[in-house]
């Protein structure tokens, strides 16, 4: 089996045109930064569920039914 060989970046600019040699380092740099994008909008979600569940229980816990006699206007606070 062949093993790959490292290729620095000058060697990337002297031998490649500099089209070809832009897109072999701005092509990797453009999907990592679209993968830690995605990872950061999974992050935010999860962080934006959990805050809805915790607040829903704190309203339920708060305001549910039978802890106390509601107020005319509605909510005993």
């Amino acid at each position: 089996m062949a093993q790959k060989q490292f290729v620095s970046r000058e060697d990337v600019f002297r031998t490649l045109p500099v089209p070809a040699a832009l897109r072999a380092m701005i092509v990797p740099a453009v999907i990592s930064q679209l993968i830690v994008l995605m990872y950061g909008i999974v992050w935010s979600q999860v962080t934006a569920d959990s805050l809805t569940v915790l607040l829903s229980l704190y309203v339920y816990r708060r305001w549910r039914a039978g802890r106390r006699a509601a107020a005319p206007g509605g909510f005993s606070g």
